[in-house]
C-alpha cells in the first residue's frame, strides 16, 4: 500500500513514522465519518420524499373524486338530451331476444358486410309503448324543473312594447315588477353536406414525364363516408342502440343513397385508424402505477351465432389509484387462452370474480385476488329461501355475511378517511383484522351444510377461493372487491 508525500511523491505505508500513521488513521475516520454522514443524509432525504409522495397520492385521489363528481353532474345534465336521441333512433324494449337480429349485437358489422342492400329493413317491428298515462296535469307538488342548471346557448326576452305597457284606466306607463324564467331544449334536425372536391393535375410542357398534384389526405378514400359521418355513425350505434340499416334509412331519406354495407366498411376502416390509440392504452393499463387490474366477462348477443352462450367479452380497468382506463376485448370465446393472450407481459396483481379461467401460475402474475363481494352474494342468495325474518337470522348464512360486513366496513372506513397505501397495509394486518379473517374462515370451515343444498354451494365456492380471498393483505394497493369495474362499466 503506497500514499502521497507533500510533493505528490509517492511514499509506502512502511517508510511513514508512527505518528504519520495515526495521522493518517484519523484523517481516513473523517473521511468515512462524513461519508457516512452524508449517507444517513440521503437516506433521511428519501424516506421524506417517500412520505410526500404517499401524501400527494391520497391528495391526488381527492383530487380524482371531485373530477369525477363534476363530470357526473354533467353527464346528468346531458342524460335528458341522451334519452331525446335514444326515442328517436333507439328501441323501445329492453329485451334482446326481440330484436337479435337487427338490434344492439356486437358483430353487426361484420355480419352484414357481404349481405345485399335489399336485406336491410326486413321484418321491423313498429314500436308501440305499454306505459300507463297518467290524467293528471300540471307539475307534481315539490318537484322542480330538472333543467334549470343548464347553461343557455342564448336568451330571448319576451317583453311588452310602450302602447302594450300602457294602463288602461289610467294612461301611465307600467313599470317592470320582476321576471319568470324557464328553459326550452330546442332541437335542430341534422344537417348533411355533400362537397365536391376536384384536384388539380400538373405536368411539365418541357417533361413529358414530369406531374404533380395536390396530396389526398382523405382517411376514407373510395367511399362518400367521411370522419363527421362515421363519428356518428359510432354514436348511434354503440351508444344508442341504432342498427346500421336504420341509419342507412334516414341518409336514404335525406336523398344520399348509403347501403349499410357502406357504414360497415366505413365502422370496420375506423377500427384500424383508432388501433393505435388501442395499442396506447392497453400498455398504459399492463403498465400502469399500483400494478393492479381489474377484470371480469359479460355474455353478448351476436348475430348468426348459433351457441349465444359461449360469446362473452371481457373488460379490464386500472384500479382505484390510477387514471381511469377501460378496455373491451371481445375474443368470442371465454377461455383461458384469451385472458392470457391480453395479459401477456403483466405481472401484477389481477381482481376478479371466481370464474376458473383466472388461475395465477397460468397467467404468470404476481397475485390474484378473488372478489369478497361476489363470495357475500352467494350466501345472500341462500337467504332468498328463508320464510321469514327469523329464520334468516337463525342461518348460518346470514352470520357469514354478518362476517364479511365487517371486513368490507373496515376496507370502506380507509378509503373514506384517504388512508395511504402504507396505512392501508399495515392497517389490514393488525390483530383485530386477523381476528376478522380468521373468525370468517372458522365459521365457513366449520359449516356442515346439507347436500346440494345453496348453503353447501356457498361453503364450496369460499373454500375453493380461500387462498386467494384475501390475497389484497399483502398489497395496499389491491382492493378486496372487484366492485370498481363494475361499478365503473
Amino acid at each position: 500500500m503506497s500514499n502521497l508525500n507533500k510533493n505528490n511523491e509517492e511514499i509506502s505505508i512502511e517508510d511513514l513514522s508512527k505518528e504519520d500513521l495515526i495521522k493518517l488513521y484519523y484523517q481516513m475516520k473523517e473521511k468515512q465519518a462524513a461519508t457516512d454522514e452524508a449517507l444517513n443524509t440521503a437516506n433521511s432525504e428519501l424516506e421524506d420524499t417517500k412520505k410526500k409522495l404517499a401524501k400527494q397520492e391520497v391528495e391526488n385521489r381527492k383530487l380524482q373524486k371531485k373530477l369525477d363528481k363534476k363530470i357526473a353532474e354533467l353527464e346528468n345534465k346531458k342524460e335528458l338530451i341522451k334519452k331525446l336521441q335514444a326515442n328517436t333512433f333507439g328501441r323501445k324494449r329492453e329485451t334482446l331476444t326481440e330484436f337479435i337480429d337487427k338490434e344492439i349485437v356486437i358483430n353487426e358489422v361484420e355480419a352484414i358486410e357481404d349481405k345485399t342492400d335489399a336485406e336491410a329493413g326486413e321484418n321491423v317491428k313498429p314500436y308501440t309503448s305499454s306505459s300507463p298515462r297518467s290524467n293528471k296535469r300540471g307539475r307534481k307538488p315539490g318537484s322542480k324543473n330538472f333543467i334549470t342548471d343548464l347553461k343557455p346557448d342564448r336568451v330571448v326576452i319576451r317583453e311588452l312594447t310602450i302602447e302594450e305597457r300602457t294602463c288602461q284606466s289610467c294612461g301611465s306607463v307600467m313599470k317592470e315588477i320582476g321576471r319568470e324564467s324557464c328553459k326550452k331544449i330546442i332541437r335542430h334536425p341534422a344537417r348533411y353536406e355533400v362537397v365536391e372536391y376536384i384536384t388539380i393535375k400538373y405536368s411539365c410542357n418541357k417533361c413529358k414525364d414530369k406531374f404533380a398534384q395536390a396530396l389526398n389526405t382523405d382517411v376514407f378514400p373510395h367511399t362518400p363516408i367521411t370522419p363527421s359521418v362515421t363519428a356518428d355513425v359510432i354514436h348511434k350505434k354503440f351508444i344508442l342502440g341504432s342498427p346500421l340499416y336504420r341509419y342507412s334509412k334516414v341518409l336514404n331519406d335525406e336523398g344520399m343513397p348509403i347501403s349499410e354495407q357502406v357504414l360497415s366498411n366505413a365502422l370496420l376502416r375506423a377500427t384500424e385508424l383508432l388501433r393505435p390509440l388501442y395499442d396506447r392504452l392497453r400498455y398504459h393499463l399492463l403498465n400502469n402505477h399500483a400494478q393492479v387490474i381489474h377484470a371480469d366477462e359479460t355474455p353478448l348477443q351476436l348475430i348468426d351465432i348459433k351457441n349465444q352462450k359461449d360469446t362473452y367479452i371481457f373488460v379490464y380497468t386500472t384500479s382505484f389509484w390510477d387514471k381511469p382506463i377501460f378496455i373491451y376485448d371481445f375474443t368470442g370465446a371465454r377461455d383461458r387462452a384469451s385472458v392470457k393472450a391480453f395479459l401477456k407481459g403483466y405481472t401484477g396483481y389481477l381482481v376478479t370474480d371466481g370464474y376458473k379461467v383466472y388461475k395465477k401460475d397460468q397467467l404468470e402474475i404476481k397475485g390474484l385476488q378473488r372478489c369478497l363481494v361476489h363470495d357475500r352474494r352467494m350466501f345472500f342468495d341462500v337467504l332468498k329461501g328463508s320464510k321469514n325474518e327469523k329464520q334468516r337470522k337463525e342461518s348460518k348464512a346470514y352470520k357469514a355475511i354478518q362476517l364479511l360486513d365487517k371486513i368490507l366496513h373496515k376496507e370502506k372506513t380507509f378509503k373514506n378517511k384517504d388512508y395511504t397505501v402504507d396505512e392501508i397495509l399495515a392497517a389490514r394486518n393488525t390483530p383485530k383484522y386477523d381476528k376478522l379473517v380468521n373468525d370468517f374462515i372458522k365459521h365457513v370451515e366449520s359449516n356442515n351444510a346439507a347436500p346440494d343444498s345453496l348453503l353447501e354451494k356457498a361453503v364450496k365456492y369460499t373454500n375453493n377461493l380461500l387462498p386467494e380471498l384475501f390475497t389484497y393483505r399483502e398489497n395496499g394497493y389491491v382492493d378486496c372487491s372487484n366492485n370498481f369495474v363494475l361499478s365503473q362499466t
